[in-house]
């Protein structure tokens, strides 16, 4: 979904309803033009009559019997709101006797667009006769009209001034408005990082206070709600830390109980059956067929109670460390996986990391692996383990594959292992990253921080 900045979007907002604006006065003042000019050609017939009538009173002029100096419409010409007008003598038949426009404008230019637009809206050609009377008599009439070039001249002059001066204050306007927009806006952008650094270095990152009000409201609404949530976070983070440590103490107990129990009452059901064989074949040879197959499968029993003791937690790790049992582990899961080579690599010293996080970055790979068996149809891994020590130490497990993985497996789901690998490293206050490598396979990476770990052992 496109996203637009909220400056551009305001500005564009606002640039249109400018436009709407300017179409709407730019047609209201062609109307009001429209309407002046008949009011000029009704004052300008007004006139005319006038001097008509003053004319008829003039017995000198109408005694001298020569036409042509009736009527005159020399002092109609002076008049200054009669440019673009044109008046014309009648007589009762409506033969034009004489007739006068003011004004050239067939010199004029507009553009063609404007001309039909404004021909098509408004009357091409205005005009207004009215009747001469001279002592009761109609004597003839007086039309007074106007032309198209003379309207169309009148009308793209003024619209002409009013679209320059509407896009200079259009422009003007723009650019201020884009300059307070800015201002105003600051804020946001301030949010916007301050909230990127809260996802970056943690919630206790606040938001810093505004003067405006409103983003001051917002501002505190967000630190309430980082607050919360940090404490929420750290609630369910002991709470995952206390299962994860119930889970390894439950596996341990199972194993002792499996090694001490049933490891040795399958141990004693070996003993004996391999005595039944003995006897057997002395005393009754018919069941020493019988005997050897309880003692095989006694056998069986132990290798399956051997593997699950493994699966739950190897027998040697407290004696060998994170190191030694990795390796084991690595070596066992080629001997098991012939259809993909894994390999390890480990750096710095491990025996230094404390047992909960040796047994949970333990655990981690093993998931890792198991997915890579059962998912990835992979024909390499690579296990990749390092202690980086210093101001700020951290376990790093970096587990890669060249199978064939889509990104949505691990993105749209908690399925694979996931959830339980995504629980031990929240639990540990780690970071987990998943990422697609170049030939197709994942690349799962693991950082977990010792120094919290030892910080929260001693508050423990």
């Amino acid at each position: 979904m496109p996203t637009f900045r909220l400056n551009w979007l305001l500005i564009g907002l606002v640039l249109t309803s400018a436009l709407v604006a300017l179409v709407i006065s730019t047609g209201f003042i062609l109307y009001r033009l429209d309407q002046k000019a008949m009011d000029r050609i009704d004052t300008a017939t007004d006139t005319a009559l006038h001097h008509l009538s003053l004319q008829q009173n003039n017995r000198a002029v109408r005694t001298m019997g020569n036409p042509r100096y009736y009527p005159d419409f020399r002092m109609w010409q002076r008049s200054p709101n009669h440019v673009g007008l044109c008046v014309a003598y009648e007589n009762t038949e409506y033969e034009s006797l004489r007739s006068l426009c003011i004004g050239d404008f067939t010199e004029a230019e507009w553009p063609s667009w404007f001309e039909f637009f404004y021909l098509s809206v408004f009357n091409s050609v205005q005009e207004l006769v009215k009747a001469v009377w001279y002592k009761g008599e109609l004597e003839g009439y007086v039309r007074v009209s106007t032309s198209d070039q003379a309207e169309l001249n009148v009308a793209w002059k003024a619209f002409t001034q009013l679209i320059e001066v509407a896009l200079m204050m259009i422009s003007l306007l723009c650019v201020l408005l884009y300059f307070m927009l800015h201002t105003a806006l600051r804020p946001a952008r301030t949010l916007s990082q301050s909230l990127q650094v809260m996802h970056d270095k943690g919630l206790d990152n606040k938001i810093p206070d505004f003067k405006v009000e409103e983003w001051q409201l917002i501002a505190s609404g967000i630190n309430q709600l980082a607050e919360s949530l940090d404490q929420t976070l750290a609630e369910r983070q002991r709470l995952s830390r206390k299962l994860v440590s119930l889970q390894e103490e439950e596996r341990q107990f199972l194993c002792r109980e499996l090694h001490d129990e049933l490891g040795q009452s399958l141990s004693g059901l070996s003993a004996v059956a391999r005595f039944m064989t003995q006897h057997s074949q002395e005393h009754a040879p018919g069941l020493v067929k019988s005997s050897e197959q309880v003692f095989d499968i006694s056998q069986q029993m132990m290798q399956l109670v051997k593997q699950l003791m493994l699966r739950l937690r190897p027998a040697d790790f407290d004696e060998l460390g994170l190191d030694e049992s990795l390796r084991a582990y690595v070596s066992d899961w080629n001997q098991k996986h012939h259809e993909t080579s894994c390999t390890l690599e480990i750096q710095g010293e491990l025996e230094v990391i404390p047992d909960a996080i040796a047994m949970n970055a333990l655990r981690i790979a093993q998931e890792c692996l198991t997915n890579v068996s059962k998912h990835a149809k992979a024909t390499e891994a690579h296990v990749f383990v390092h202690h980086r020590d210093g101001s700020v130490a951290t376990l790093e497990l970096l587990i890669t594959d060249n199978g064939e993985w889509k990104d949505t497996e691990f993105v749209e789901t908690s399925g694979k292992g996931l959830l339980g690998i995504r629980e031990r490293v929240f639990a540990l206050d780690g970071k987990l990253h998943l990422s697609s490598m170049k030939d197709g396979g994942l690349c799962v990476n693991v950082v977990i921080p010792l120094s919290e770990e030892k910080n929260n052992n001693e508050r423990s």
